[in-house]
């Protein structure tokens, strides 16, 4: 069920930046058209202006079916009575706990970080006991 509301979530979101996406390309394309109706801009600037707005008006309607489509299967999952239109808390933007701060607070982590480094104490010492001892003697 938590797998299909974060497809639901990410399917809005990307619905949401595919609106946005398409804002700002109409209106890039209606700057582009207006240049062109001004001869500062040749024709083709203008066409491919337009090609990008369509373009990206496709990209919207296809994420806006994938966001109903992620509705629906949400609905269905959880045997919801009303059609899921909107997801409004979000499973995407929390932080999961991490395992590893878990792990690290353990007690016997907490021994064996000591023991390793008992034993690189001892290693230490050990290579200072190694050295030789160079002492000449004439006589």
């Amino acid at each position: 069920l938590a797998l299909i509301y974060a497809e639901a979530e990410a399917a809005q979101r990307r619905a949401t930046l595919a609106e946005e996406t398409l804002t700002l390309t109409v209106a890039d394309a209606r700057a582009a058209l207006t240049l062109v109706e001004e001869g500062r801009e040749p024709l083709l600037r203008g066409i491919q202006g337009e090609a990008e707005a369509a373009s990206a008006r496709a990209t919207r309607d296809e994420a806006v079916a994938e966001r109903d489509a992620a509705y629906a299967r949400l609905t269905a999952v959880a045997m919801i009575p009303v059609p899921v239109t909107q997801i409004e808390d979000s499973l995407l933007d929390e932080a999961p706990t991490t395992i590893g701060s878990v792990i690290e607070d353990a007690p016997t982590v907490r021994v064996a970080e000591a023991q390793r480094s008992a034993a690189e104490r001892r290693i230490d010492v050990q290579r200072v006991q190694a050295r030789p001892d160079i002492n000449a003697s004439i006589g």
